[in-house]
């Protein structure tokens, strides 16, 4: 994914922890968005499952669930975000996507 990509979704260095509407900010649906709605968190998700297994730790993979449920609640909160700024173009980007697994969730 380009930053070019991630400063027209809004994400800066500076920002990318904070949920906001940036100015001049769109919605992106090209490139990995044109699969799912959040690859960001879907990298975040696999690279943490990806920590645990090779550490083979219980408590990692533990720590990891708790940290894939905050991130489904921010995706949530996101998604409420996009829908108020976006409305109609966030629906029809919604009718043919998935959150973060392509074709199944």
């Amino acid at each position: 994914m380009s930053r070019r990509t991630l400063k027209k979704a809004g994400f800066t260095l500076f920002n990318s922890g904070r949920l906001q509407v940036v100015e001049e900010h769109q919605l992106v649906t090209d490139g990995a968005y044109r699969f799912v709605r959040h690859p960001l968190y879907l990298g975040e998700m696999t690279q943490n499952l990806g920590f645990a297994l090779i550490l083979t730790s219980r408590v990692g993979f533990i720590v990891m669930l708790v940290g894939i449920v905050f991130l489904l609640l921010r995706i949530q909160t996101e998604e409420a975000m996009l829908m108020e700024e976006f409305a109609q173009e966030y629906i029809k980007y919604r009718e043919r996507t998935k959150r973060l697994l392509p074709y199944i969730f």
